[in-house]
């Protein structure tokens, strides 16, 4: 069975660390988040974008792993 639950953090588009916000924080189109590792500004919607892709990516992973389990069953 896949476990559904997983986390991709918000991560500067410059060193790759994750992004930090205080948590009552809000972010809308256009907003630039400054990294604390390496003080650039990462547009918000890039961010996610790039996050988005991260857990595509990952959830790909996932499925292809369990696929391949099921099909090692199914031709035993």
């Amino acid at each position: 069975m896949i476990d559904d639950n997983f986390e991709i953090p918000l991560r500067c588009l410059f060193c790759r660390a994750p992004l930090q916000a205080a948590e009552d924080s809000s972010f809308h189109a256009g907003d630039l988040i400054k990294c604390l590792s390496c003080g650039e500004d990462s547009e918000y919607e890039s961010v996610l974008e790039v996050a988005k892709e991260e857990a595509q990516d990952f959830a790909q992973q996932l499925l292809d792993k369990e696929m391949s389990k099921l099909a090692k069953k199914l031709f035993k």
